[in-house]
């Protein structure tokens, strides 16, 4: 008996719950606690005030940038890749990419980007043609 009463007899309905039942409950919430976790970590849910929507932007590549930190498991050392922009409108902006888009894009390069966020999603390379005293552009594939 506690000071407040004798409560034992108020839990008696979770003793009544056979026990496979209450493991399934228990790992049908684990479940769903780790795949909303994953939905997160990976860019979150369409919708959800956690993901920023696409923004389209022209601007010229001024800065490529890597950043060396210490890895995990077997890797020595981890690396995370930045590009910096400089838009039309004279803002620099710098975004996150992938390895693979960071050695495809050189400094220099025109084009339209497209993030999300801090991340890039994509940017779409024009070439430059210098055909005498007139520049034109072209959108490369």
């Amino acid at each position: 008996m506690t000071p407040f009463g004798d409560f034992s007899h108020d839990f008696s309905f979770f003793q009544e719950i056979p026990s496979e039942l209450s493991i399934f409950f228990g790992l049908m919430i684990l479940l769903f606690m780790i795949i909303s976790a994953l939905k997160l970590w990976r860019g979150g849910v369409k919708g959800s005030k956690y993901v920023s929507p696409d923004q389209v932007k022209v601007g010229t590549v001024i800065m490529k940038r890597k950043e060396v930190w210490n890895g995990f498991g077997r890797s020595k050392y981890s690396y995370s890749f930045y590009i910096t922009f400089e838009l039309e409108n004279g803002l620099r902006l710098e975004l996150s990419v992938k390895e693979r888009d960071y050695g495809m894009i050189l400094e220099g390069d025109y084009g339209e980007l497209i993030h999300q966020g801090p991340q890039l999603v994509e940017f779409n390379r024009e070439k430059v043609l210098k055909n005498n005293s007139n520049t034109e552009r072209t959108r490369s594939m």
